[in-house]
């Protein structure tokens, strides 16, 4: 738009100078002009053509790499995770084989304080006169009070972390609805475990994913409210944005 109004001054100047020379230059010197500064002036628009043409293309090719850098960043997010999903289970299997290691040699881990045992039977002392056994009467005896069973709302609630990486394989499998629904619901059975922060940026992505970009624009907002220390709020702020852009 500068270039056309620089044009337009340049012309309207040209133009001036016709005016003011025609009078001392004659017929032909005008229409010399005349012609000389439609000239300039198809060429200076030609110019600024090419040159807002390559501005356009420019832009084009911005975003093209733009959304390449998104997709690889989510790539490399979803690896992370994978591989922080996979140092847990590593973590676990070394504990247990730690255990087994100590028990076999029959000693105790670091820190675990030490059971109580049961005494030998030969520590146990029988009375000389025996054991003496005390003669009931004939009443019946009281009947046991039946043992408390545990009803459907005491049944064992799932380990986390079970939860956690099934949700994590249903996101990796690209079952983004069952995923969200996952990572909702360990949001809600354990708001204070130590992966929630973690559930709440996939399940913001999997609403990405969805293309609910409003609902994920809420969600990776929440992760900064409710987890201000997580590792994951960068790569929640970067994806946050990159659902304003798809907005608009």
């Amino acid at each position: 738009m500068k270039f056309r109004k620089t044009a337009a001054a340049v012309a309207s100047v040209m133009a001036l100078s016709l005016v003011t020379g025609c009078a001392t230059g004659g017929g032909d010197q005008m229409a010399n002009t005349v012609y000389r500064t439609d000239r300039t002036v198809q060429r200076l628009e030609r110019d600024l053509g090419d040159t807002v043409g390559d501005l356009n293309e420019t832009v084009a090719d911005l975003k093209i790499h733009i959304d390449d850098a998104d997709r690889q960043m989510r790539t490399l997010q979803g690896m992370s995770e994978e591989n922080q999903v996979k140092m847990d289970r590593l973590e676990q299997q070394l504990a247990q084989l730690t255990e087994v290691v100590y028990e076999e040699f029959g000693r105790l881990p670091p820190g675990q304080a030490p059971q109580w045992r049961r005494e030998d039977d030969d520590d146990i002392r029988v009375p000389e006169e025996g054991i003496r056994i005390e003669q009931g009467n004939d009443e019946e005896p009281e009947e046991l009070a039946p043992l408390d069973m545990p009803t459907e709302d005491e049944t064992p609630r799932e380990d986390p972390m079970t939860a956690f990486r099934r949700a994590q394989d249903s996101f990796r499998e690209e079952r983004f609805d069952e995923a969200l629904d996952e990572f909702d619901g360990f949001l809600r059975r354990f708001p204070d475990n130590e992966h929630a922060h973690r559930a709440q940026f996939w399940k913001a992505e999997a609403l990405f994913r969805l293309e609910d970009y409003d609902a994920a624009i809420r969600e990776y907002e929440r992760l900064r409210e409710n987890h201000s220390q997580s590792h994951l709020i960068p790569h929640g702020m970067y994806n946050q944005a990159a659902a304003h852009n798809r907005l608009g």
